[in-house]
């Protein structure tokens, strides 16, 4: 929603989209990929590891 994008990108992921795959499974894949990314930004965040820079996020360095 326009709401909730308008933060900085905090991690992006891609998957490879083979020319036999159906809509269906691009959309599983797509699915699990988004899990998966939204529970490792969020997982980082909690644990206080990072940061926002000139409208950037990074990981916070040891």
């Amino acid at each position: 929603t326009e709401n909730l994008d308008q933060g900085p990108i905090i991690f992006q992921d891609a998957f490879k989209v083979n020319p036999n795959d159906t809509l269906a499974k691009i959309k599983t894949k797509g699915q699990k990929l988004e899990a998966n990314t939204l529970l490792k930004a969020t997982k980082m965040h909690l644990e206080n590891k990072l940061e926002v820079r000139w409208r950037k996020v990074h990981i916070k360095s040891k």
